[in-house]
């Protein structure tokens, strides 16, 4: 991504860096997916959200994420697609076996149509989300400013419980919001925990073990 002249190195140090390399690394691209969490919450907080205005937020999520999301998929929905999506590779596309663990989830709404759906459109492990995810950080530092945008990193990188409290706040956040429709609620509910759950998995990476590695390699081919 070619060097970007609105941020200031000194002043911005980390969204500069972020920018700036030529490939993001999973713990990197761990703190964007916290960051537009983060962003979606402190609407949140300041927002009524109506139908149409939560279909606006939906639509605005699938242009920030730094993967394939459609809000009316209940895979993509789940706050276990992650998890899906491991299985997926791990049973080499047996979408039997992946269907087992969404009742092992307690998620017997999902069908197999739906998963085949899902692992047909909203999936795919050779997506580079390097600069997927550097082009989400651009355009969300123009629109939240980069003092935001910076502190949210900086949380992310240097603090360990910041996602445990980011997702508590969320979810307390999502609850109070008696306008909005509970169906409506659950699903940006399960999206926004969703993001979070990539974000840890991506973020403990180094913890696993290297037989699963191999498998999750496919989805992110590079170094952490």
């Amino acid at each position: 991504m070619a060097k970007s002249k609105k941020i200031s190195e000194q002043e911005h140090p980390l969204i500069f860096h972020f920018m700036n390399k030529e490939r993001l690394t999973r713990y990197e691209i761990a703190a964007i997916f916290a960051l537009i969490a983060e962003i979606l919450a402190k609407r949140l907080r300041v927002h009524n959200f109506s139908e149409k205005e939560l279909s606006a937020t939906f639509e605005e999520v699938g242009k920030l994420l730094p993967l394939k999301v459609d809000p009316k998929c209940p895979v993509c929905a789940s706050p276990y697609r992650w998890q899906y999506e491991l299985y997926y590779l791990s049973c080499d596309g047996n979408l039997e076996w992946v269907l087992s663990a969404t009742r092992s989830m307690n998620e017997p709404h999902i069908t197999l149509k739906q998963l085949k759906n899902h692992f047909q459109k909203h999936f795919n492990p050779q997506l580079d989300i390097s600069k997927t995810s550097q082009k989400s950080l651009e355009m969300i530092t123009k629109r939240e400013g980069p003092d935001f945008v910076e502190k949210v990193l900086s949380h992310f990188l240097f603090t360990d419980n910041f996602l445990e409290k980011l997702e508590k706040k969320l979810e307390q956040i999502v609850d109070k919001q008696d306008e909005i429709p509970s169906k409506e609620a659950d699903l940006l509910k399960s999206l926004l925990i969703t993001f979070l759950r990539y974000a840890n998995w991506l973020r403990d990476f180094s913890q696993k073990n290297y037989q699963e590695v191999d498998k999750l390699g496919k989805l992110f081919p590079f170094e952490l």
